[in-house]
Order: C-alpha cells, then structure tokens, then sequence
C-alpha cells in the first residue's frame, strides 16, 4: 500500500491537470454536437438554430483554444518560471482582445450565412407559389361528407 505522500505525488499532479483535459474534451464535444445542428439547420433552411449553432460553435472553438494553451502550458519551462497560467482570467480576456478580429470575421460570416438561408427559403416559398398558380390557383381540399353543408 503506497503512503500518503506517495498518492499525493501520484495524484496531485492528475487533479491539476484533469480539468484542464475536461476542458479539452467538453470543447471538442461541443463543437461535435454544434456541426450536426448547423447541418440541420442549413439542410432544413431554419436561421434561428443555425445562429444559435454558429455562436456555440465560435465559443467552442475559442475555449478548446485555450484550453490547447493551458495543457501546453502545464509543466513546461513557462510554468516553472511563474507566468500567468492561459486558464486565468487575465489570459484569457488577453486571448479574446488579441483573436478580435476572427472572432467578428467569424460572426458575420454566419449573419451572411444565415442570410443567405432566410434568402434560399423565400425563394422556394416564391418557386411554390407560382407553381401553384401555373396549376390554376390554389388547391382545394376535398371535405368529408358529414363536414360539407
């Protein structure tokens, strides 16, 4: 049976770094879950769970970089200098003011996207009708017999 101090110098190091890992792992399962919805949302032409999807998607991709950031930073040279840890809030306000620009790239490009979607679904809205007029108006529906006055 290993001692205390043993365990601690198995163990202390796991706990430091397991959330960190967590972080890593949640992040990419975020951006798993976020690509299905996105493809959905653009195969079914529906805008809202598409932004939805979109901004999920940008936080996931910026945490799991950070959380990249922080597994590199565990243990290496920078770590046992005594510089900030990524994790921190300092760092990661720094990472998010310095990634600005991409970050607002990123989200027009998913207005522009979930424009387009809004755009494509009125064009078949449109497409229908004047399918629908070209048959001669619009399409009654038989009723049953006992609703017929």
């Amino acid at each position: 049976m290993p001692s205390a101090a043993a365990l601690a110098s198995i163990l202390g190091p796991l706990l430091e770094i397991g959330p960190r890992v967590l972080l890593v792992m949640v992040c990419a399962l975020l951006v798993l879950a976020v690509v299905r919805m996105s493809g959905r949302a653009i195969r079914e032409r529906c805008t809202g769970p598409f932004i939805a999807a979109w901004a999920l998607g940008i936080v996931g991709v910026c945490a799991a970089r950070i959380g990249f950031a922080s597994l590199a930073f565990y243990g290496s040279p920078a770590m046992s200098r005594g510089l900030r840890d990524p994790l921190s809030g300092a760092e990661i306000w720094r990472f998010l003011r310095a990634c600005e620009a991409p970050i607002a790239l990123a989200v027009g490009l998913g207005f522009l996207i979930a424009l387009r979607l809004r755009r494509g679904r009125s064009a078949v809205r449109s497409r229908r009708r004047a399918e629908k007029h070209a048959r001669g108006g619009s399409v009654r529906r038989e009723r049953p017999g006992w609703l017929s006055s």
